[in-house]
C-alpha cells in the first residue's frame, strides 16, 4: 500500500505533459491555445519571428531546447513551434521521435482520456516498404483538436500538432480562396 501511495505522489508532481486550460485550450509547456503570444515569446532561448499573416516562434534541435522543455513523455523532443493569429496563440506543433509514438499517445490518453478518433492507414518509404501509421485525435468541447502522427515529416519523425477551431477555419478559407485564384488564372 506505500508503495502505491509513493508511486501517486510521485506521478503527481511530475510536470504536465499537455495542459487543460480553464477556458477548455489544449496546450504545451505553460503556452495554451488562446494565449497571449507574448506566452509562447517568453519561453528561454526560443527564436521568434513575424510574416504579413502570422506571429511564429520556433526551438529546433533539442541542444538549442532548455532542459526543462527537452522531452515530452518523457521522449526526447525534437521541435516545438507556436503561431499566433492577431496576437493569440492558435497552433502549436512538438516533433518527436517515432519510436516514443506509443509512449506519448499513452501520456495523453490518461490525461484527456478516449480518443475521439484513433486511425491507422498504410504508408511507403522510398524502396516500397509499407508501415503502419497511425493519426490518433483529441477534440475539446469549443472545437480546439490535438493530434497525434506516428509518422509527420518521415518514418523517424512522430509530431503533435494542436490547433484552435478558428485557426483551422482560417487554414480552410485561404486554401479555398488560393483555389479560386489558381482557376481564375487558367
Amino acid at each position: 500500500m506505500q508503495t502505491r501511495s509513493l508511486l501517486v505522489v510521485l506521478l503527481t508532481a511530475l510536470p504536465p505533459l499537455v495542459t487543460w486550460a480553464d477556458a477548455g485550450s489544449f496546450g504545451v509547456k505553460g503556452v495554451a491555445l488562446g494565449a497571449d503570444f507574448a506566452s509562447a515569446q517568453a519561453l528561454p532561448s526560443i527564436r521568434c519571428n513575424k510574416t504579413v499573416k502570422i506571429e511564429y516562434c520556433i526551438w529546433l534541435r533539442p541542444q538549442n531546447i532548455p532542459n526543462d522543455y527537452k522531452t515530452i513523455a518523457t521522449i526526447q523532443a525534437e521541435m516545438y513551434s507556436f503561431y499566433a493569429l492577431d496576437g493569440k496563440v492558435q497552433k502549436i506543433e512538438v516533433a518527436y521521435s517515432a519510436l516514443g509514438h506509443e509512449r506519448v499517445k499513452i501520456a495523453l490518453s490518461e490525461k484527456f482520456g478516449t480518443p475521439a478518433k484513433a486511425e491507422e492507414h498504410v504508408v511507403q518509404n522510398r524502396m516500397g516498404a509499407s508501415f503502419i501509421d497511425e493519426e490518433v485525435l483529441w477534440r475539446s468541447s469549443n472545437g480546439d483538436e490535438m493530434k497525434l502522427h506516428k509518422y509527420a515529416r518521415n518514418l523517424e519523425t512522430g509530431m503533435l500538432v494542436i490547433t484552435s477551431n478558428s485557426y483551422r477555419s482560417k487554414e480552410a478559407a485561404d486554401s479555398s480562396e488560393r483555389k479560386q485564384k489558381a482557376l481564375s488564372d487558367l
